[in-house]
């Protein structure tokens, strides 16, 4: 769905986490509404550049108008550059985790971008799992649920709350459901969703599947495609 929430005046789109983005309608739509915006600011700024010139009595007054145009122009300029900042991508480095995802046999990847203001995350996986002989593993809050890790990232990309410390523990307090992939089994034969999790240990994020016996795991192959969609709002006028 697009945009759950909208900004006061110009009715902006605001996101929140279960939202997705709609390009063709949030973001066009808000560009008009800027445009519109932008064009009468300038003619408000003329007008009142107008009477300043032609009346020494009012340049009190005109000062005034002035200066509330320029922040309402500043803030539509940051409402734009924002949205510059969700459309601009970068790949981020994932690390597998080479005790339990093969590099041999089936092709694997894993592709995650993210945006420059870090609001919005695309992760892409096709991840083959070994033959599981001294699987890495956590555990989910004293559970008996398993934690198979997939691979790893250098950066709390996700924002989210440490985890666990320090960065060897195996025990894991918190995760965020990134989504559901599908596992198939080595004869391409449907072995059913997995969610993947992701958490976090006060240095690196670790993404992997839930299960509850990594041993069950053998030679599969998890695939899935998220879009993550964090945190953040595209117009805030307290930040100017």
């Amino acid at each position: 769905m697009s945009a759950t929430n909208k900004t006061t005046y110009y009715e902006l789109p605001i996101f929140i986490g279960t939202d997705t983005p709609s390009w063709l309608g949030d973001w066009n739509n808000s560009m008009s509404k800027i445009d519109t915006a932008l064009n009468d600011v300038h003619t408000e700024a003329q007008n009142a550049q107008n009477t300043a010139n032609s009346a020494q009595s009012a340049s009190d007054a005109n000062t005034e108008n002035l200066s509330a145009t320029n922040k309402a122009l500043e803030t539509l300029k940051k409402a734009v550059q924002n949205y510059d900042a969700i459309l601009d991508f970068k790949l981020v480095n994932c690390v597998k985790q080479p005790n339990n995802v093969s590099n041999s046999g089936a092709s694997g990847s894993v592709i995650l971008s993210q945006n420059t203001n870090k609001t919005l995350n695309s992760l892409r996986l096709t991840v083959p799992f070994n033959d599981m002989t001294k699987p890495v593993t956590y555990q989910f809050n004293g559970q008996s649920i398993v934690l198979l890790e997939m691979f790893t990232i250098e950066d709390n990309v996700f924002n989210l709350n440490q985890s666990s410390l320090p960065n060897t523990s195996t025990s894991v307090a918190s995760t965020m459901w990134l989504g559901a992939g599908i596992a198939y089994g080595s004869s391409n034969d449907l072995k059913g969703s997995q969610n993947v999790y992701a958490w976090f240990d006060g240095a690196t994020t670790h993404v992997g599947i839930s299960t509850t016996s990594a041993v069950s795991c053998a030679n599969w192959t998890v695939i899935a495609s998220f879009a993550i969609f964090l945190s953040g709002s595209v117009y805030n006028p307290d930040d100017v």
